[in-house]
């Protein structure tokens, strides 16, 4: 039920409209007169009130009440498609509105809170998940726009600041996985911060993960610690440092450091360095390829094909394919003595 007032005198005009609510049929023509263009209520059960009012001299509409969405699907501007089995509370004092959703997404929890002030135009959103899958994650525009094809469940939590008007926003998260699968290879135990700024640099802090991998033939099993790693999304390149700690690799070396860059065609170039040998590489991504160059600095013990060898490389242009069992060397000066 409602009730509608208005003053028809053009000096004193205000304009006043009431909604009550109980166990109402949400429809897409009832969600326009909540004041939340990125936010459309599809379906649901609705109850509660709603006050709208315009005084005189006022060009802005006020909007008072507090609504109770059960089971609701929603549509968010920067997620793709809709959302479903939604259980919101949407709370709407002077210019302030509050939203406070949960929803289930593969009977795993997920948490949506929102603030607008609607003077400013500024939007403030916390998002948490527990062991959700990367799929859903990677319908929020921002993750999807990498076109990340990876798999595994996350858990985590993500602030966002939006200004409605400039379409500026910031990024503030955690997460973590047991494991995420990624060109076909586990990377286990990863957890990283995320910050991304208004002018769209993304950055990632104190990444972590264990790799433990054959790649054609060779066991590379290593902690991985990725201080930071920086990304600007508008031109699409990025670069940062890495530590790789051994344990249990199909060679000798401890600790190996290095620094690598991405560029807009996906190419990522690199070098590394250890007290037994460094270097640098290319790998194509598109291709799945790795091209490496190095120098030995000392003797290392390398396992391949069921031998051990103590190995002083030099090498130019060793080639990978990560999809083959085999790899090829170009040219190699070094010195090789097999252990036995």
């Amino acid at each position: 039920m409602f009730d509608r007032t208005k003053n028809t005198d053009p000096k004193k005009k205000e304009f006043h409209l009431g909604f009550e609510f109980k166990n109402v049929n949400v429809t897409e023509s009832l969600g326009q007169y909540v004041p939340l263009d990125m936010i459309k209520a599809k379906k649901g059960v609705l109850t509660g009130n709603l006050e709208l009012t315009q005084k005189h001299k006022e060009n802005v509409m006020k909007v008072k009440g507090k609504l109770d969405v059960k089971n609701g699907t929603i549509q968010y501007d920067d997620f793709d498609g809709d959302i479903e089995n939604v259980d919101a509370v949407i709370d709407m004092k002077n210019d302030d509105i509050t939203v406070d959703a949960k929803t289930s997404i593969e009977n795993n929890p997920v948490t949506f809170k929102l603030g607008y002030n609607m003077p400013k135009q500024d939007i403030n959103i916390k998002l948490t998940t527990d062991n959700l899958p990367f799929k859903e994650i990677a319908r929020y525009k921002v993750i999807k726009d990498f076109n990340v094809n990876a798999s595994g469940n996350v858990t985590g939590e993500l602030d966002a600041a939006v200004n409605v008007q400039s379409k500026e926003f910031t990024l503030d998260g955690k997460f973590s996985s047991p494991q995420i699968t990624l060109a076909n290879y586990r990377f286990r135990d990863l957890k990283t911060s995320l910050k991304m700024s208004k002018e769209q640099i993304l950055t990632l802090e104190n990444t972590t993960f264990h790799f433990d991998e054959a790649i054609n033939g060779f066991k590379v099993k290593n902690d991985v610690l990725v201080p930071k790693f920086t990304y600007n999304v508008k031109e699409k390149q990025g670069n940062g440092n890495y530590i790789l700690t051994n344990r249990g690799s199909d060679y000798s070396v401890a600790r190996i450091t290095g620094e690598a860059s991405i560029n807009k065609e996906n190419i990522i170039t690199g070098n590394f360095n250890s007290n037994e040998v460094s270097g640098n590489y290319v790998i194509n991504v598109q291709d799945q390829q790795m091209n490496i160059n190095a120098a030995g600095r000392d003797y290392l013990t390398v396992n391949y094909g069921g031998n051990s060898y103590d190995v002083n490389p030099k090498v130019n242009n060793l080639v990978l394919k990560f999809n083959n069992k085999y790899f090829t060397v170009r040219k190699h000066t070094g010195k090789i003595k097999e252990q036995g």
